[in-house]
């Protein structure tokens, strides 16, 4: 079902911003370099990996789906709390 993809995709996005605004990714930023480039390239990596390891019981197609969508939502979720009048970091 859709809903299936959406929903896995929209925990996905927002867990993968979480992660890039805790204290310790910025420490990650400063002293090793950052991991990844953007919250695109993350959220696409660990969606991947999430569904390549099959931790999520869905069928291809739409484990598929989630890959896609996911970076795409991460991206626009950040875009929106940058927006907010509050600072997370």
């Amino acid at each position: 079902m859709m809903i299936d993809v959406i929903t896995v995709s929209i925990v996905l996005a927002l867990t993968t911003i979480f992660v890039t605004k805790l204290p310790y990714y910025s420490y990650l930023e400063t002293k090793v370099g950052k991991p990844f480039s953007c919250v695109y390239c993350l959220s696409f990596w660990l969606t991947l990996l999430i569904c390549g390891l099959n931790l999520i019981a869905l069928p291809p197609f739409q484990l598929l789906l989630i890959t896609a969508v996911t970076p795409v939502l991460a991206t626009a979720f950040e875009r929106l709390i940058d927006l907010l009048p509050i600072r997370l970091k």
